[in-house]
């Protein structure tokens, strides 16, 4: 029979045998959670110096360019002046090949990745480049700004379409979804990628240059305060780093580590969409679902509250149309009302009647995203009044383009009033949907999305300037405008040459003409530089501008 061993007495000595020195203790803190691993391979690590390199031509490309000092004559009392001035050329057909070499660059990483892309992100990139030609076509213009923009976001999302991870559905609401995690979500889970892809560089004992370069870099902004504060304490260094930095800004060397530097954060975007998308890491953060619960849990305002205020307003519109229907509508039949001049009329209450109309979009939408729904869905008092508010926003809007439309007839075009109307004529349309849909059901969102998209082509592939050029002389030589000359020459891009060469050439007024033929000349003489080279760098080249220099003889 087995015997338990007795407890110790009180009086027992009870030997512990020492700890090691080494031996852990009975109890530790918890081990912090290992860094995230991302597994990268030889070919990551050559694209992403590839990424750093798009990085960098984003902003050697993308960026505005000086061109060289050039002299043009100004016709003064005492006679013809040259006057010389630097050149500021925007990018154009550079950001159709960034976006080109972009495309190509991500297509290589994913076949290297063995990504088969589909149709859909085939056709996403195809759309995207076209949408890139208005670079190519006409010089820039404030429309060329956002386009870049759009095109950004166009690059973008197509990362989703190569991991199928899109959320949108023949261009629906979904795309804001996209936009959010591609954007910010995908980027933030993958951000470490491309520093671990530029690790593999380094590995087989081959010096890490890759990652001493990139330290250098990081490093560049302490190490110019410390040869400042060494160039302050001692006159013989001084000199001669004088005599580098001279040869260093010769090279222009401070200028390339200075691109480097802001390319880093670019490069790594870029890096992690592409390690995101090819081994479909964290592409889905946001869901239609999870939009849609979000959007769910904003509609707890009672009906009532909403359609009262909103009745007050369809009220108040209606006093507005009443008190004025003599003359209101006069604009559309070019009719100015008495007591009124072109530039009174169209301006008083225009720019107040375009932000009511953004006031009662807005209306429109806060009631539509907060109103509480019944079991019937959306409140039918609701849908009446919206139908109606929307009505009457679509009579200011047009109120407001007949008013612009008639100051047009009697001043002319510019960019300001061109664009003014093109954001009428779009507005319009989207409010004609969005009370639509206040009476029937159908994919608004879709509607909007495609109104916006194909209305911004439009103007980018209409060539504004040339529009507002080919007006102004059109209504002058027919007698209904006043010739600008100096606006055609100074207010808009290459586009107005041919006009102010026609203008020259066939306008009735000797004084309008010689005016027209000294812009001509004053073109000619900026085509080139002092030294007679050209002045037009590659990054800013453009089928317009190289149409108007041959034109002009340069």
């Amino acid at each position: 029979m087995s015997q338990t061993p007795a407890a110790p007495g009180i009086g027992a000595v009870i030997r512990v045998e020492p700890r090691p020195f080494d031996a852990p203790l009975a109890t530790t803190a918890p081990t912090p959670p290992a860094p995230p691993k991302y597994l990268v391979g030889p070919a990551d690590g050559v694209f992403a110096l590839l990424a750093l390199l798009l990085g960098y031509l984003w902003w050697d490309w993308l960026l505005p360019r000086d061109g060289a000092t050039v002299v043009h004559n100004q016709q003064t009392a005492g006679g013809g002046t040259g006057v010389a001035s630097a050149t500021t050329y925007l990018p154009n057909v550079a950001v159709t090949a960034f976006f080109l070499l972009a495309f190509a660059v991500s297509v290589a990483y994913y076949r290297v990745q063995r990504v088969r892309l589909d149709a859909r992100a085939w056709v996403w990139a195809g759309a995207v480049l076209v949408a890139s030609l208005p670079f190519v076509l006409y010089q820039a213009t404030p429309v060329h700004v956002f386009l870049g923009m759009g095109l950004l976001v166009g690059f973008v999302l197509w990362h989703a379409y190569v991991s199928g991870s899109a959320q949108t559905r023949r261009l629906d609401d979904g795309l804001v979804v996209d936009a959010l995690n591609q954007g910010f979500c995908t980027p933030w889970h993958s951000v470490g990628a491309w520093w671990a892809g530029l690790g593999r560089l380094r590995r087989g004992g081959r010096g890490g240059v890759a990652a001493g370069v990139l330290g250098v870099l990081v490093a560049l902004p302490l190490i110019v305060v410390v040869v400042s504060l060494l160039i302050s304490a001692d006159q013989t260094f001084a000199t001669a780093a004088n005599h580098v930095i001279t040869v260093l800004t010769r090279l222009n060397l401070f200028s390339i580590v200075g691109k480097l530097i802001v390319a880093i954060p670019v490069a790594v975007g870029i890096f992690a969409q592409w390690y995101a998308h090819s081994r479909r890491h964290e592409t889905v953060t946001l869901t239609r679902d999870s939009m849609s619960r979000g959007a769910a849990a904003l509609r707890r305002i009672q009906p009532l509250a909403l359609a009262a205020p909103t009745a007050v307003l369809c009220l108040i519109y209606l006093g507005f149309f009443a008190a004025m229907s003599t003359y209101l509508f006069s604009g559309f039949a070019g009719v100015l009302p008495s007591g009124y001049t072109y530039a009174d009329y169209a301006r008083q209450g225009f720019f107040q009647l375009a932000v009511v109309s953004i006031i009662n979009a807005i209306v429109l939408g806060f009631t539509a995203a907060t109103a509480r729904r019944s079991t019937s869905g959306y409140p039918k008092a609701l849908r009446v009044l919206g139908a109606v508010l929307a009505v009457e926003t679509l009579a200011l809007i047009a109120v407001s383009a007949s008013k612009m439309l008639l100051y047009v007839r009697a001043y002319g075009l510019t960019e300001l009033r061109l664009y003014t109307l093109w954001y009428l004529a779009v507005a319009f349309v989207v409010v004609g949907f969005v009370g639509a849909r206040h009476l029937r059901r159908f994919a608004v969102d879709r509607a909007v999305i495609i109104t916006v998209l194909a209305g911004f082509l439009v103007l980018a592939f209409g060539n504004a300037d040339g529009v507002i050029a080919r007006y102004n002389v059109d209504g002058y030589l027919a007698g209904t405008q006043q010739a600008d000359v100096d606006y055609l020459s100074t207010g808009l891009s290459d586009a107005a040459l041919p006009q102010l060469a026609r203008l020259a050439d066939q306008a009735p007024d000797a004084d309008v003409s010689a005016q027209a033929a000294a812009a001509v000349q004053d073109y000619r003489a900026g085509c080139f530089a002092v030294d007679g080279a050209s002045a037009l760098p590659w990054t800013a080249w453009n089928w317009q501008t190289q149409t108007a220099r041959q034109a002009a003889g340069c």
